[in-house]
């Protein structure tokens, strides 16, 4: 009976760890996608701003920004997150001509969608468009790479410690350890 009782309750707690396991990974791609929808909308109002962009305008962009969105996304794939590293020179050129050919299919996306972008946009907001989308896009990897360096402690792997703060001064203008001046 004691056997019995044993690996039932084995049995429920793997059964409940299994199915906790799944709800956190829907959580976490959950909320995975409310960041991303998040981003995007912060990005679509950085654009409407500065391309100074008329409320009837903006709700046709967006429309169109949105499919080029994802299919800028679905060119790049993918990253396995690991640094592109490899030793083999034949793995090397594969890494670069991949590369390559991910640029290539940015640009024809990006060709495809100028004559979708010049139905609702005038010539000038058509001109500065890829220069406003490359500062916006150059803005949000540095905030990515800032936040990724600051949960790992900064680019040379050490954290701030209390003993990493410069001494302050005494009022005054004295340096510690030294009197200060008299008024």
């Amino acid at each position: 009976m004691k056997k019995f009782f044993l690996i039932s309750m084995t049995v429920l707690a793997a059964i409940s760890l299994n199915a906790q396991d799944k709800a956190n990974a829907e959580d976490k791609a959950a909320k995975k996608a409310f960041m991303e929808e998040k981003m995007l909308n912060a990005k679509l109002n950085d654009l409407h701003h500065a391309l100074h962009l008329s409320a009837d305008q903006e709700a046709k962009f967006d429309v169109i920004y949105k499919q080029y969105n994802v299919e800028m996304k679905g060119t790049f794939g993918k990253r396995d997150g690991k640094k592109n590293q490899a030793d083999d020179i034949e793995a090397v050129k594969k890494q670069i001509k991949d590369r390559l050919d991910n640029a290539k299919n940015a640009i024809d996306i990006q060709k495809k969608y100028i004559d979708e972008f010049a139905t609702v946009l005038n010539a000038n907001q058509l001109r500065d468009f890829p220069k406003v989308e490359k500062k916006l896009q150059k803005k949000l990897l540095d905030r990515k790479l800032k936040k990724r360096d600051g949960k790992r402690g900064g680019p040379e792997g050490k954290g701030k410690r209390h003993g990493d703060r410069p001494e302050r001064r005494p009022r005054h203008g004295a340096m510690p350890g030294e009197a200060p001046d008299a008024i």
